[in-house]
């Protein structure tokens, strides 16, 4: 993934690092798992208010069905699984002819020195996330190039 910015190389780590944290007291406190709850209470009672018979197959498959989907939404767009690595993300200068590309830690910039304390390592991201971030940095690098 190519960023635009020195300071961007350090922001993306910044900000899913934080985003791991976040995540990690979620499930740990296990808030992200109140919308299951929320999910399989609707599902019980509002079957029985419709003046419809079958309330209980109604309930079970429309269970069923919405479980799947959320489960799915969690895998591919909450669940931080996908490594970022710190040698993934590069920058390099597009208006000088002799750039060379740089990574976390050897930009040549002050910020180096300011994030130096700061723990840059790798971090996890959502699958989607991951994938979104890499296709929109090479469409915007194709289209600077171009």
């Amino acid at each position: 993934m190519v960023v635009s910015s020195p300071l961007e190389l350090y922001t993306v780590y910044l900000g899913w690092r934080q985003y791991d944290v976040i995540w990690q007291a979620c499930s740990e406190f296990g808030l992200c798992w109140l919308p299951f709850i929320g999910l399989i209470f609707e599902n019980m009672t509002v079957p029985f208010e419709t003046p419809f018979g079958h309330g209980a197959e109604t309930s079970l498959r429309r269970m069923i069905i919405q479980l799947f989907l959320m489960g799915i939404f969690l895998l591919l767009f909450a669940i931080p699984s996908n490594i970022l690595r710190t040698a993934d993300v590069r920058y390099k200068p597009y208006c000088a002819d002799h750039a060379v590309e740089s990574t976390v830690g050897d930009t040549g910039t002050t910020y180096d020195n300011v994030f130096q304390t700061a723990a840059i390592t790798d971090v996890k991201v959502p699958i989607l996330f991951g994938l979104a971030m890499d296709w929109s940095s090479g469409f915007t690098n194709a289209l600077i190039r171009g």
